[in-house]
């Protein structure tokens, strides 16, 4: 017999991931793969290739993170791009945005850690809107109803739990006006639900 919270494949089980300190595991691991040792021996290229290509976590593809936390994981990238620490300041010879926006753009192409938060949590969309046989999807179907909750509020709202959180993006894509029930094309078949 166990207790909650407990650890598996890497996720903590039983806590809330809206709480910043049950992202702690995460930004330690975060810090733990750009250490200053590193920034001292990698030249620009290498900081950004690590920068890129730095484990995001599992949870990352399951939780949307708090905007503190995101913050927190920028300031330890663009801290150890620009080879700054606590006890050693350095100038940031660039604006981090600009860093980040795509090399068209001006930028070095590192992608922004909460569009990679939310174009992970956008799989799942597109994962219920295409598995439709397998049991993770029929879980979610009996818990907010047929389209899961993808086409406005959830039907059981007052349950919650990592799909609640999945749900919740369209809200951060409204913000720009971008519909992600747009986004997906629907094809009609024999168990089709569109309606005509």
């Amino acid at each position: 017999m166990g207790q909650l919270p407990f650890s598996y494949l890497g996720v903590t089980v039983g806590v809330s991931m809206n709480k910043v300190e049950s992202w702690a595991p995460v930004i330690d691991k975060f810090q733990k793969k750009l250490t200053m040792w590193k920034a001292d021996t990698l030249s620009s290229g290498g900081k950004l290739t690590l920068c890129k290509y730095v484990l995001i976590s599992i949870f990352f593809s399951l939780f949307r993170a708090p905007s503190k936390v995101i913050n927190t994981l920028e300031r330890i990238r663009r801290q150890f791009f620009w080879g700054s620490s606590v006890n050693k300041k350095k100038i940031d010879w660039v604006a981090w945005n600009t860093v980040m926006a795509s090399k068209n753009h001006g930028g070095l192409g590192l992608e922004s850690l909460k569009a990679q938060n939310l174009s992970l949590l956008c799989k799942w969309w597109w994962r219920y809107r295409t598995e439709k046989q397998v049991l993770w999807n029929k879980v979610i179907s009996s818990f907010h109803g047929r389209n899961g909750g993808l086409n406005g509020v959830a039907s059981y709202s007052g349950h919650p739990g990592i799909w609640r959180s999945i749900i919740s993006i369209q809200k951060e894509f409204n913000k720009i006006n971008i519909s992600l029930r747009s986004l997906f094309q629907r094809s009609i078949s024999s168990n089709s639900y569109i309606l005509f």
